[in-house]
């Protein structure tokens, strides 16, 4: 590591960390039961400086749901996640900067998964006329 490098390492762990994401929004697709996440990248820091898209190392996004909560791992806007289970899922987005400080999680959005094989409910009140 050459001494510039080093330099802009120490720097960057002074800084503060980034703001949130924001405008998370999410749109399940029921025929293939996977989620399309969108969402905001900060451009300041907490402190109120700026923050470049060069200076987002990763963006996790994350899922709470009944089966326990689960990382997708990083991505980008958009994001499509893998299958989802049957039930509430709740996602959330943090961003990380190149010195390793993570933002507070965005805001929460929700779905819910319903299973396939749910049949609809038995007629109960059915009557017939017979016309002669």
């Amino acid at each position: 590591m050459s001494f510039w490098d080093w330099l802009i390492n120490l720097l960057n762990y002074f800084k503060s960390p980034p703001r949130k994401p924001i405008n998370l929004k999410v749109k399940l697709n029921m025929t293939t039961n996977t989620a399309t996440l969108t969402w905001t990248n900060p451009t300041t820091r907490t402190d109120g400086s700026s923050l470049l898209p060069a200076d987002i190392s990763r963006v996790e996004i994350f899922d709470s749901s009944p089966t326990g909560d689960t990382s997708f791992g990083f991505g980008t806007s958009p994001f499509i996640t893998p299958v989802l289970n049957t039930g509430n899922h709740s996602f959330t987005v943090t961003v990380t900067d190149l010195a390793g400080k993570v933002s507070a999680p965005s805001n929460v959005v929700t779905v819910t998964v319903l299973p396939a094989d749910v049949a609809p409910a038995a007629v109960t009140d059915l009557t017939a006329v017979l016309n002669a």
